[in-house]
């Protein structure tokens, strides 16, 4: 199981230049990809692609809410104001 969750998260940050891992949470993988270059169906190719070769069970793509900017923002502002 370490060996595919490894293999999973150097595929994405191969495949999606600039991808964080935000969370890992037993087998869930949440990655943060900044580029605004890929489609959505490029995206989703990708991941079916490797889906059986990486054992990927399930994967979902969400935009980022605007609530979830601020505070990532709101994060940012306290943290270089201490």
């Amino acid at each position: 199981m370490v060996e595919e969750r490894n293999a999973l998260k150097e595929f994405v940050k191969t495949e999606f230049e600039g991808a964080v891992l935000k969370e890992e949470y037993y087998d869930l993988l949440t990655f943060h990809v900044p580029s605004h270059e890929l489609k959505w169906s490029e995206i989703f190719g990708i991941l079916e692609n490797a889906k059986s070769r990486l054992n990927i069970e399930d994967y979902s793509i969400t935009q980022a809410t605007l609530e979830q900017i601020f505070l990532s923002f709101t994060k940012y502002q306290r943290q270089t104001d201490e």
